[in-house]
């Protein structure tokens, strides 16, 4: 019945709607109609999708996000005010301002996540690499918790994500699932969350492919190359916007700071990735990876 509702509700739009050389049309009964339904939907609950239950972050902590913004005039934003009563998201630009855009505008690089229970030998045979978790390295690191993660390489609008996510999570345990999102380039992660005996807490990543770590759009405040033993790596510091819950559909909370390293051999990728309220500097963390990369052998 919803997804009849939901059909029944784009129909409304889509006759409603005409949009020819940047001239957009909607008539006084139509707007009514549309507003109506905006209303009968949002009593009932399902006018908006909520992501509480999944880690829409790229690599764990990133957000990976570009915001693009269509051009408007007097016509067109009666239009997206209508579209936005369908489907919004809360953003943040660079200027720390809060600003609501049509989920179709808001592009995102998600992954969505499950805690595991396989061994290093299931992971390693499921994702085609080797995977080794140590329980405790580097001292007094101790292992916290152990996910699976399905994550994608293409930018893909939240509108899309919100299409694709059931078939997402099942991709997480299933090959087939996994499979049938092959236009997204989807790609397998393990993440990991470890704590020292001073309460600091981090994550390490292992993906299955080479990732791109950043783009131009990605609100970076310092980038630096180093090693990982020989091992060419990357030290980034990123902004990323702060969702209660991780649920696009309610205001941030703010931004925080990502520090996160990156390096790729042997076609797979490796990322450590720690948060602004106990930040671990470059040079800790280097020293973090080669001790890890020392349990892969």
């Amino acid at each position: 019945m919803q997804l009849e509702n939901n059909q029944l509700f784009d129909n409304i739009i889509k006759r409603n709607i005409s949009d020819k050389a940047n001239e957009i049309t909607v008539s006084e009964k139509n707007m009514q109609d549309i507003l109506l339904e905006v209303r009968k939907r949002k009593k009932e609950k399902n006018l908006y999708t909520g992501f509480r239950k999944y880690a829409v972050a790229a690599v764990i902590a990133l957000v990976f996000m570009v915001v693009t913004f269509a051009a408007s005039d007097n016509a067109r934003a009666i239009a997206v005010e209508v579209i936005n009563n369908i489907k919004t998201v809360f953003i943040m630009d660079k200027d720390n301002n809060v600003i609501e855009r049509p989920a179709n505008e808001v592009l995102i690089n998600p992954c969505l996540s499950k805690t595991t229970d396989l061994s290093d030998k299931e992971l390693s045979e499921k994702m085609g690499i080797k995977i080794c978790i140590p329980e405790i390295f580097y001292g007094d690191l101790k292992l916290q918790n152990k996910a699976e993660i399905v994550a994608f390489n293409k930018t893909l609008s939240y509108e899309t994500f919100d299409t694709i996510k059931d078939v997402a999570e099942k991709a997480i345990s299933e090959e087939n699932a996994f499979n049938s999102l092959h236009e997204y380039l989807p790609y397998r992660s393990v993440g990991c969350t470890y704590r020292d005996g001073k309460g600091y807490i981090f994550n390490i990543a292992i993906m299955d492919t080479v990732i791109r770590v950043f783009s131009k759009n990605d609100d970076i405040s310092e980038v630096a190359q180093t090693k990982v033993g020989n091992i060419n790596a990357q030290w980034i510091v990123k902004s990323f916007t702060d969702y209660n819950g991780k649920d696009m559909t309610q205001k941030p909370l703010g931004k925080r700071t990502a520090y996160a390293l990156f390096w790729s051999t042997n076609g797979s990728t490796y990322s450590i990735v720690s948060i602004d309220d106990k930040p671990i500097s470059m040079n800790e963390t280097v020293k973090i990876a080669d001790a890890f990369m020392k349990t892969q052998k």
